[in-house]
């Protein structure tokens, strides 16, 4: 049902301000590179924790994972053994598998951090549903990006950039692995070149983490991870994240309205004949 506009009725409360974007969901927002790091950056230092410590654990469990593949395997260190790679090569399918299981709830909790929440350390562990998708798309990421560098080195880092977002299409927006890829690619159309240079700035970060003892690696990565994130957000236009407080962007205060024409005061031409009012003085 709707009303005419009547602008002699009082004033009537306005719509309870809408959370997140300006724009509808799903609308592809503008970013930069340094807006989404400094993001990153603020969002780690409001929850370092959570990204410190769930980065540790699986960095930990993936190494742990490898070590123990390779002892059962009984490779050894000569390179010029088959042993040697069937180990190595035995330690990195079991490695893509368990980081399958585990990177959808990294995903998560980077996610949750770039839009302002505040994830739980369980979130870790919740990739049980997305397992099969994930290893299928990694499988999938690395078989274009491996074709691309025998062709030439351009296509396969172009395949690379193109398909940076598939993993967050797979588990934010719950998409397959190939549909995943396709929006990834759609997302990327024309923006390829800022990827890149997102890309380069968390190899920065990874270098500079590693000049401090490499213990700074555990809060460079988180760093990247939450500006990459937020980069997706901005650019699938799904649950925008932005710096503002509670994701909103820029504007008016909280709770302020500004007044519609005609709906304070009274209507135009209204008020005392001309000469009206008290004498002089």
């Amino acid at each position: 049902m709707s009303y005419q506009y009547n602008p002699y009725a009082a004033p009537q409360a306005p719509p309870p301000p809408t959370v997140g974007s300006a724009m509808p969901p799903g609308t592809p927002q503008p970013w930069t590179v340094s807006e989404v790091v400094s993001l990153g950056w603020q969002r780690f230092k409001q929850s370092w924790a959570i990204l410190v410590f769930s980065y540790l654990l699986v960095f930990v469990i993936l190494q742990g994972v490898s070590r123990l593949t390779v002892i059962a395997v009984g490779s050894t260190t000569d390179y010029r053994s088959a042993l040697y790679w069937t180990g190595l090569g035995a330690s990195t399918v079991t490695g893509q598998v368990v980081n399958a299981y585990l990177q959808p709830g990294l995903l998560r909790i980077w996610l949750a951090v770039a839009r302002g929440e505040s994830p739980s350390f369980g979130v870790l562990f919740s990739g049980y549903d997305c397992f099969l998708p994930m290893l299928a798309l990694t499988f999938l990421m690395g078989l274009a990006s491996g074709i691309g560098l025998l062709l030439l080195l351009v296509p396969g880092i172009l395949a690379f950039l193109g398909f940076y977002l598939a993993p967050y299409y797979l588990v934010d927006a719950r998409l397959g692995p190939i549909d995943a890829m396709k929006a990834s690619w759609e997302a990327t159309r024309g923006q390829k070149g800022d990827v890149f240079l997102l890309v380069l700035a968390g190899a920065g970060l990874g270098v500079l983490g590693a000049l401090m003892c490499v213990i700074g690696m555990f809060a460079a990565v988180p760093i990247w991870a939450v500006a990459s994130a937020a980069a997706y957000t901005r650019m699938s236009g799904n649950g925008v994240a932005t710096l503002f407080a509670g994701g909103a962007p820029p504007g008016p205060p909280q709770g302020y309205y500004p007044p519609l024409p005609g709906a304070y005061g009274p209507p135009p031409g209204y008020g005392p004949p001309p000469g009206y009012g008290p004498p002089p003085g």
